[in-house]
């Protein structure tokens, strides 16, 4: 079974790069305030200072991290020449792991946001689920959860994660479903519903297509007029809708969302 696609491929390589900046751009991300200038003269090597400064400049455009080898050049030649240093002396090979986790942890402290982590990605589970029973198209969900991560102000992970994380939701929902169905459907339903898929007498057509009439007439039909509804039932009806809305709002509390991505 293919693998539900959430992005197109063209996005997703997108997302997982560095964002490119026009010269306006560029300036104003990689204007640094005194204290992160301080932080990174603090740092011994070269690698190090122009690391931190592009890993810090890509953040606040993009709310996440990526690797030193997709950095784009002319935002190295921009930050080394900043800060009084040749591009040359910028290499993403010996910016080792280690220091770069460092400085990523540094960037969320000096941007007010947190790390995502096995919490995070409980309560993000948590949205996704809610957001499933919603019917939400894979692609708006996508979006929802970006824009989740950062009101609430959490380093957004790598595509592929979110995106794995939207699918095992999605799956889990469809299995719930069909485990809902399966258990309220009782064997003369199903034995109806399965005749509606055969066909008379060696015809092209389904039983079930022949239930729709079409109408030919340009002139619009005429509803049928609702049963009238006595004044108690509804009362209980208007109350018992007012409950189930209120329970819907009350699982969305904990995360609401800003427009689709």
């Amino acid at each position: 079974m293919p693998r539900m696609r959430i992005l197109s491929a063209a996005d997703q390589a997108r997302l997982e790069q560095p964002p490119v900046f026009d010269s306006a751009e560029r300036k104003r991300h990689f204007d640094f305030p005194r204290t992160v200038l301080e932080a990174a003269q603090r740092m011994r090597s070269p690698t190090g200072r122009i690391g931190f400064l592009l890993s810090y400049g890509y953040f606040r455009a993009a709310r996440r991290f990526f690797a030193p080898q997709d950095c784009h050049p002319r935002d190295i030649v921009y930050v080394a020449r900043g800060v009084g240093l040749a591009p040359e002396d910028f290499d993403a090979t010996a910016y080792k792991e280690t220091t770069r986790l460092r400085h990523q942890r540094l960037v969320l402290g000096l941007q007010g946001f947190h790390a995502f982590d096995a919490k995070v990605e409980a309560r993000l589970i948590t949205e996704i689920a809610t957001m499933a029973r919603a019917h939400l198209k894979p692609r708006m969900l996508f979006g929802r959860c970006i824009d989740f991560l950062i009101e609430q102000r959490i380093q957004l992970p790598g595509v592929g994660r979110l995106t794995d994380l939207i699918r095992r939701q999605l799956a889990d929902r469809k299995r719930a479903l069909m485990d809902m169905v399966a258990l309220h459907l009782t064997p003369p339903v199903r034995a109806t519903l399965d005749d509606l898929f055969k066909r008379d007498d060696g015809g092209n057509r389904y039983r079930l297509s022949l239930l729709r009439k079409l109408s030919q007439s340009t002139r619009p039909t005429r509803s049928a007029k609702p049963p009238r509804i006595s004044a108690p039932l509804r009362t209980s009806m208007t109350a018992s809708h007012r409950c189930s809305r209120c329970s819907i709002w009350a699982g969305k509390v904990s995360g609401t969302t800003r427009a689709a991505f």
